[in-house]
């Protein structure tokens, strides 16, 4: 569990990374990455959880149309965030990077319904 209340000059940094790295992967050809509207930095406190049993996330996180389910993520009652998400090694395994799942998940966060509506190739 890792728990973030970084300033903002750092989170803007990570988004730089963040950003950077989701350019650099070709293999994600599918739309993912949340509209606009929603694809930045969750602002307040963030908990995440990593995983590598695709039965826990599975029984942890909504369904996907995915054959494979690499974490989930959104507002909890009180004001947070919680994110779950596999580990690197099952992520890439897939094809995905975790830069580009954080970033999904983070939209869910700011609010991006469960419909996807709007999503965007990395």
């Amino acid at each position: 569990m890792y728990w973030c209340g970084l300033g903002e000059a750092i989170m803007k940094q990570i988004l730089a990374v963040v950003a950077t790295l989701a350019g650099t992967y070709p293999a994600m050809a599918q739309n993912v990455i949340p509209p606009v509207k929603f694809d930045f930095l969750y602002r307040g406190r963030l908990v995440i959880d990593r995983s590598s049993s695709q039965d826990e996330i599975k029984r942890r996180c909504p369904p996907t149309t995915f054959p494979y389910h690499l974490g989930c993520g959104g507002p909890q009652p009180g004001g947070w965030c919680h994110i779950l998400m596999a580990d690197d090694e099952t992520i890439r395994k897939y094809g995905w990077t975790p830069e580009i799942v954080l970033r999904h998940e983070m939209g869910h966060c700011n609010g991006w319904t469960l419909d996807h509506k709007g999503t965007r190739k990395p």
